[in-house]
């Protein structure tokens, strides 16, 4: 998985398609892989982009 190829602190962002976010930051959460997970909209206002840094 992506972890094993990020430094310490490194940044994951997954863009998604329309209404999986929610559900992706879920399992992201969920893994213990990493401290912190965000959401972000695109311009058109919808929530697209999921960034997690890792432990």
């Amino acid at each position: 998985g992506a972890p094993e190829h990020l430094s310490a602190g490194g940044l994951l962002a997954l863009e998604v398609g329309d209404g999986q976010a929610h559900a992706l930051a879920g399992r992201i959460e969920e893994s213990g892989r990493y401290r912190s997970c965000s959401l972000h909209r695109d311009l058109s206002g919808r929530t697209r982009i999921v960034a997690a840094r890792t432990a």
